[in-house]
């Protein structure tokens, strides 16, 4: 009877340690991304000129698309690693399942609607009023059925 058979997923191996050159590419590229990123904020916020129509509020269409794509690429991205951890068998587990399919649905749903996170957290607020519950810690743990 193997590991898999006996419903124990098999103890994947340590991670080693990283060599010298790949934590040098790793900090050079996270320096990188932390250094564009605000200048791209610098850029959209404070250097573009305004607008004739729009004023300042064009200098949102600078950060909003490219915050949004990323969001949505992000979750797919997310979705496609952990689908791939899953089906390779030494890290074969229920958790990457799960957390593919969450993204899966968290980017569908932001691809739709834009703004279902705030819809999302507007109508919760509001039902919880509506129900006297005023932790959404109250709410974890169970189901209520009227």
């Amino acid at each position: 009877m193997t590991v898999l058979e006996a419903g124990r997923p098999p103890t994947p191996p340590p991670l080693r340690p990283l060599s010298r050159r790949a934590a040098w590419a790793l900090r050079a590229v996270g320096s990188a991304s932390v250094v564009t990123v605000a200048l791209t904020v610098w850029l959209g916020l404070w250097v573009t000129p305004p607008d004739q129509t729009q004023g300042n509020l064009v200098r949102l269409v600078y950060l909003h698309p490219p915050v949004a794509w990323v969001a949505l690429y992000l979750a797919f991205g997310v979705a496609a690693l952990s689908s791939l951890l899953w089906l390779w068998p030494r890290t074969r587990s229920a958790f990457w399942d799960r957390l593919a399919a969450s993204a899966v649905e968290v980017g569908t749903v932001n691809f739709w609607d834009p703004c279902a996170s705030e819809t999302l957290v507007d109508s919760l607020e509001k039902w919880c009023l509506e129900h006297r519950i005023e932790k959404l810690s109250e709410l974890t743990g169970g189901l209520k059925l009227d």
